[in-house]
C-alpha cells in the first residue's frame, strides 16, 4: 500500500515540478517584455532631454545676440 502512494506522489511532484518551470518560464518572459519596455523608455528619455538641450542652448544662444545689439544700440550716443 505504501509503495503505490509513493509512486502516485511521485507522479504528482513531477507534474508540479513541470507547471512550476512553465511558470517560471512565462515569469522569465514577462520580465524580460518589462526590461525591453524599461529600456525604450529610458532612450526615448534621454533623447527628449538631448533635443531640450539643443533647443535650450540655440534659444540662449539667440539671446545672447539679441543682448549684444541691444548693448550696442546702448552704447551709441544720440
Amino acid at each position: 500500500m505504501i509503495i503505490p502512494m509513493l509512486q502516485e506522489l511521485r507522479s504528482k511532484m513531477t507534474t508540479i515540478e513541470t507547471k512550476i518551470d512553465r511558470h517560471q518560464d512565462e515569469t522569465r518572459a514577462a520580465f524580460a517584455s518589462l526590461d525591453a519596455r524599461h529600456k525604450a523608455i529610458r532612450q526615448a528619455m534621454g533623447a527628449d532631454t538631448l533635443m531640450a538641450k539643443f533647443l535650450l542652448g540655440d534659444f540662449e544662444e539667440r539671446l545672447a545676440l539679441i543682448e549684444r545689439r541691444l548693448e550696442t544700440l546702448a552704447a551709441k550716443p544720440g
